[in-house]
């Protein structure tokens, strides 16, 4: 299973009870390496729960959070309460771990907090269902064919000892 994501900064941002619009501000966010250092931050530390794969648990988890003025993530919430409960929690854990990384957003020389959001995709990999499919199938086919050469390495052995029974039942004729 794999987790992707999509970065969507909101275009609101947040001070006090004051919004503003992202172009309103001199620089937004910015987690280090940017959206791709996010992307590849998020996907090396997400954790599939091992109950969300044994139950082929998937889907996308929606998650709004603020980015505070020392670039500490608050107010974390999840946007859609239909998704399981274990994919909004490794999701939480992870954006949590994200904690004082970021760059916090200047407007007008002055550090604001931005709301933002961002989807994390919980998704089997067809690939590597396919290749543990063909590992699990390799794996049966040698189960398979150490089978077959005990059972033959077994008839040999009978073979034999039923050609030596014969040669002690000729020799007592």
């Amino acid at each position: 299973m794999i987790a992707s994501i999509l970065c969507l900064p909101m275009l609101l941002l947040a001070q006090d009870s004051v919004l503003y619009e992202s172009f309103d501000v001199t620089s937004r966010a910015q987690f280090p390496g940017g959206d791709y250092g996010l992307q590849k931050y998020i996907g090396e530390h997400t954790i599939c729960p091992a109950e969300a794969l044994e139950k082929d648990i998937m889907g996308k988890v929606m998650l709004m959070f603020t980015i505070d003025t020392e670039g500490r993530i608050v107010d974390l919430k999840n946007l859609d309460t239909t998704v399981h409960h274990l994919l909004v929690a490794e999701g939480f854990r992870v954006i949590q771990s994200t904690n004082g990384m970021w760059t916090p957003v200047i407007k007008e020389n002055e550090k604001v907090r931005m709301l933002y959001r961002i989807p994390i995709n919980f998704e089997m990999n067809i690939q590597e269902e396919n290749e543990k499919d063909i590992v699990t199938e390799k794996l049966t086919i040698a189960e398979s064919e150490n089978d077959t050469k005990e059972a033959e390495e077994l008839l040999n052995i009978l073979e034999e000892s039923v050609a030596l029974e014969d040669t002690i039942s000729l020799k007592k004729l």
